[in-house]
């Protein structure tokens, strides 16, 4: 009885060695998957957070770019702004330019009428003084002088009495009513 009791002892030893080599095996295989789990799923991890850094930077570059787009387009805006307001101020500038010299030419032709107005007046005030001088200073060159007014036209100066006229005097040998 006792080398069967042995033999059972033996063999419930080695069934029970067995049970637990083959529950530490299978416990093993299970850390071993739930390891190779656990590191496909921070390898899974890994990866999405790479590629949600990725999308990230992309959506930053994206952004830059569009500010960039932006900011590009408002110097445009402003370089356009800038050259409409230029061209607004030489426009306005040849604008005045030309009212300028409108204004010029109108005033020119206002002093060239009020010059021949007074030439007339002189020419017939200057004709009575020359009959009222040549009565008393017949034939005296001296009361007379020749001058050349800024437009080039040549007048002549009674110093007696102080007129003047377009047309040359007797005494310089002129003649009254024919201008030169």
């Amino acid at each position: 009885a006792s080398a069967k009791e042995e033999e059972e002892q033996v063999a419930a030893v080695e069934a029970e060695k067995e049970r637990v080599v083959s529950e530490a095996s299978a416990k093993e295989e299970e850390e071993e998957v739930r390891f190779a789990s656990t590191e496909a799923a921070l390898k899974a991890e890994k990866e999405r957070t790479a590629a949600a850094r990725k999308e990230e930077e992309e959506e930053e570059e994206e952004e830059e770019d569009q500010v960039a787009a932006v900011e590009a387009e408002k110097k445009r805006a402003a370089a356009e702004a800038s050259a409409k307001e230029e061209e607004g101020q030489v426009a306005a500038v040849e604008a005045a330019k030309e009212r300028a010299a409108a204004e010029a030419a109108a005033n020119e032709e206002d002093e060239e009428r009020v010059a021949a107005i007074e030439a007339e007046k002189e020419d017939h005030a200057a004709e009575g003084a020359y009959s009222e001088a040549k009565k008393a200073y017949s034939g005296s060159p001296l009361i007379w002088s020749e001058h050349t007014n800024k437009n080039g036209k040549t007048f002549y100066y009674n110093k007696l009495t102080k007129e003047s006229t377009w047309v040359r005097p007797l005494e310089l040998g002129g003649d009254i009513g024919n201008e030169l």
